[in-house]
């Protein structure tokens, strides 16, 4: 029976044996890529804002405009039209729904790349570029299936919160059966993944759960390093939110290479070997997260089995 702290030690071996540098380089580049791409989004859709408050006032003036009165209704009338098309077609829109577009699918292009990386660490194997460039023409498809997943997930969620979480930890190994079945199908994928963590959810929720005192940790330090720079470097808040990856994507690296370990362990690979610890031989960096390890990991112990 295996354990959280059983994953972890997996990972952090791996990590340790001249992985982790190469593969926290690449995957603090891909956050800084993702993270610009939201705040281009966020400074695109703020532009739009006055487009669309254009049209709300524009709205609200027909709705009250005086019908009895032709000049001042077919004036208003006249703006609602012009801001209905701003609105809908003008240039600002247009860039915003653009870079919404391209953002999401750059956004999907990290995350495979990130899932990639991770599950190649776990399997000790070297990552290259030309390694990742065979998956690309896989791309499309990966974003038809991250997709797939945010619909049904959503879908799950309207009916309470906890089905939608069940469902999210079931579809959580899509990715990484794409990455090992590039041909496979969207549907197939989520079905495979569902078909692998049946009985095995909560132990994944436990696993990621387990890594809690590692983001405490780094959201702490960050914070206080980020407060006290605040006070001399100018405009500190528009690079602190760049400046916090440096700590959290550490951890990010850490706990999904032990969830690429756990994936290989319920495909049925060995992840382990000889490097399974026993009581005793766990050191700070893996002890953080000792505290869910009084949970069991068997295959008889989910509490989500009736979704």
């Amino acid at each position: 029976m295996m354990y959280s702290r059983d994953y972890r030690h997996r990972a952090w071996k791996t990590l340790a044996n001249g992985k982790f540098g190469k593969v926290f380089i690449i995957a603090l580049v891909l956050s800084f890529i993702t993270s610009a791409v939201f705040t281009i989004i966020a400074t695109a859709y703020f532009n739009s804002t006055d487009v669309a408050e254009r049209f709300n006032d524009a709205l609200t003036a027909l709705t009250n405009v005086d019908a009895n009165n032709q000049a001042a209704f077919n004036a208003a009338f006249d703006e609602y039209t012009s801001a209905l098309i701003a609105f809908s077609f003008g240039p600002e829109r247009m860039i915003f729904y653009l870079i919404i577009y391209a953002g999401f699918a750059l956004s999907m292009f990290a995350a495979l790349a990130n899932q990639w990386i991770y599950l190649e660490t776990s399997r000790e194997k070297s990552v290259t570029v030309g390694g990742f460039a065979a998956k690309l023409k896989f791309a499309l498809s990966s974003f038809w299936l991250s997709l797939n997943i945010f619909v049904r997930v959503f879908l799950w969620s309207l009916l309470f919160i906890i089905p939608g979480i069940v469902k999210a930890l079931s579809y959580y190994m899509a990715f990484f059966v794409k990455l090992d079945n590039p041909e496979m199908s969207a549907g197939k994928c989520i079905k495979e993944s569902s078909r692998m963590m049946y009985g095995h959810r909560a132990r994944l929720f436990i696993l990621m759960l387990s890594f809690i005192g590692w983001w405490l940790l780094a959201g702490i330090t960050a914070g206080i390093i980020s407060a006290v720079l605040g006070l001399f470097v100018p405009a500190w808040e528009y690079i602190s939110p760049a400046f916090m990856l440096i700590f959290t994507v550490p951890v990010t690296v850490y706990m999904m290479t032990a969830v690429a370990v756990f994936y290989r362990d319920l495909k049925g690979e060995d992840p382990f070997g000889k490097l399974v610890p026993t009581p005793g031989q766990v050191n700070f960096a893996e002890g953080l997260g000792d505290v869910f390890d009084g949970i069991p990991n068997n295959n008889n112990n989910d509490p989500f089995a009736g979704f």
